[in-house]
């Protein structure tokens, strides 16, 4: 009779031994299947939910609901708006919750749609698939989509029944019970299908007002079940895209809508959105990472000859980005045709950011996957860029690799004095070159050789900038009371970082004293001080 448990079987699967949580130990506690006991702990919790799911006692679910999965304020990084983040949440969270009360589902589904819904985060561009929500996570939970909630239902069903599927991906996929997984795939299979089923440039513009709740709303409409990830498929971002608030502007929204299967326009596939009526903030696709389609640059080329009133920066700003995507199909047909790049092609793929979504483009990123770095690093030409370049993509670097030029070597290091091992003995132990990166950054006395640690001019140099860096002195040059005296005559909190039998000391105890209340706060005095301590020091 086990297999009259293929849901319990699938979900003590899916949740890695559900049997063992002690709830469904308590339902089922008079039982001897343990798929049983998961099939009472599910009937206890639709009675639960039975009871709860209308009028003023949905509200207590609701609650419950919150409490549990809605991100906590003590949560969310002080520069975002806790407000807007929590409605969102909520107001997402809802629409499952009343998507899934008013379902004829069988109860497991439901269980296992929404335990997935809540396990699920932000979406990962490059994969494709959701990432894990956590007690942290900012992001809204997903749009419900009704296509592809029964696509999915669909094929469980046939699992659960040992049905033959006649797709090997979904049945791979339905295999790991990954809701976050499989709705994914359903999703992009469902874009896919509606630009495929849509006439590719035959479209219309729709224009929805600055200031106006009622575009707001249509906007949110028409963006529903589309699965765009733009944050103004979320009401209460729309509204304040739109209609702004006391912090930040309103402007107008123009979206960009192709035919589906039955004709209408209602495939989202651009959107440009505005501050006030004539500056882009962003302009969104519906590619990877909310870049736009290749065939929809042309569309976006036209609509901006048109758009006079826009202010003539952002019409260049947005002409040179589809200039760029134009040089990024060049570069990558001269890939294609295996014609070596030049010199400034090789720079532009890594250091250009290619396209108009929230990251770079993904055909720029599959063509560095294919890239030698070390071959193209010594192609270019100029130390700026190669320095650049290595400061990007260092982790791709052979962790040995030494950089023989001075000027790329001190561009690195003060970018990012981590690196400092990646600099070649005969540059890294040259005084000159530690003095021309210690004046450009004082922090980088915690990263350069021991040597250096006790020469007191480059030190000064390091300290004058900020007094801080005093920390990571040796203790030698803490105790030092020549060095600490000069020091405290630039700016008493030397004293804090002083050697603690040099505290002690009379001498340096009463200058320290005196400076408290000295004319050395005078900005001229203590410049006067610096190079005081520069050229003394500088031996």
């Amino acid at each position: 009779m086990e297999n009259q448990y293929e849901p319990e079987k699938f979900l003590d699967q899916v949740y890695q031994n559900l049997y063992n949580d002690k709830e469904v130990r308590r339902c089922g506690r008079h039982v001897k299947s343990k798929y049983e006991a998961i099939r009472k702990y599910l009937q206890h919790l639709e009675y639960l939910d039975n009871i709860y799911s209308t009028g003023h006692r949905k509200e207590i679910l609701r609650e419950l609901y919150y409490q549990k999965y809605i991100i906590k304020e003590k949560d969310i990084p002080k520069s975002l708006n806790k407000e807007v983040i929590i409605s969102d949440q909520k107001q997402t969270l809802d629409s499952w919750i009343d998507y899934l009360t008013d379902k004829k589902f069988p109860y497991w589904m439901k269980y296992w749609i929404f335990q997935g819904v809540v396990r699920i985060g932000s979406y990962d561009y490059d994969n494709c698939i959701y990432n894990k929500r956590s007690n942290k996570t900012t992001s809204p939970f997903m749009e419900v989509n009704n296509e592809i909630i029964e696509n999915i239902v669909y094929f469980l069903n046939k699992r659960i029944k040992k049905e033959k599927i006649n797709d090997e991906v979904i049945e791979t996929l339905l295999k790991t019970g990954s809701f976050q997984k499989i709705y994914a795939f359903f999703e992009i299979q469902l874009k896919n299908n509606l630009i495929i089923n849509s006439n590719c440039l035959d479209g219309i513009w729709v224009k929805y007002n600055q200031g106006s709740y009622e575009d707001a709303m249509k906007l949110v409409r028409s963006l529903k079940g589309k699965n765009t990830h733009w944050c103004s498929a979320h009401s209460l971002d729309a509204i304040q895209q739109i209609c702004g608030n006391q912090m930040i502007p309103g402007g107008d929204f123009y979206a960009y809508y192709t035919k589906d299967i039955k004709g209408n326009y209602t495939v989202p596939r651009l959107a440009i959105r505005l501050i006030g009526k004539d500056k882009i903030v962003e302009i969104r696709g519906i590619a990877n990472r909310q870049n736009i389609e290749r065939e929809m640059e042309i569309v976006l080329y036209h609509k901006l000859s048109k758009m006079d009133f826009l202010t003539k920066k952002d019409i260049e700003l947005t002409l040179d980005k589809l200039r760029d995507l134009q040089e990024l199909t060049s570069i990558q047909q001269k890939i294609n045709n295996k014609i070596p790049l030049n010199n400034e092609e090789v720079k532009d793929i890594y250091l250009k950011k290619f396209g108009f979504g929230i990251d770079n483009d993904f055909r720029a990123k599959k063509i560095l996957e294919k890239r030698d770095i070390l071959q193209d690093y010594e192609q270019v030409d100029d130390y700026l860029s190669k320095a650049e370049i290595f400061t990007k993509y260092f982790s791709q670097f052979p962790y040995d690799f030494k950089i023989l030029d001075k000027d790329v070597a001190l561009e690195v290091i003060v970018v990012n004095p981590s690196l400092v091992h990646n600099v070649d003995d005969s540059i890294l132990y040259d005084r000159n070159f530690i003095i021309d990166a210690v004046k450009i950054n004082g922090w980088l006395i915690k990263s350069i050789p021991e040597i250096f640690r006790n020469d007191k001019y480059i030190i000064a140099l390091a300290v004058t900038q900020n007094i801080h860096i005093l920390e990571f002195v040796s203790e030698d040059l803490k105790n030092d009371i020549d060095f600490m005296l000069e020091l405290l005559n630039f700016d008493e909190r030397a004293y804090d970082y002083a050697n603690e039998n040099l505290k002690e000391n009379i001498l340096f105890k009463e200058q320290y004293l005196i400076n408290l209340t000295g004319e050395y706060k005078k900005l001229n005095v203590k410049e006067l001080q610096k190079q005081k301590i520069l050229s003394r020091f500088n031996k």
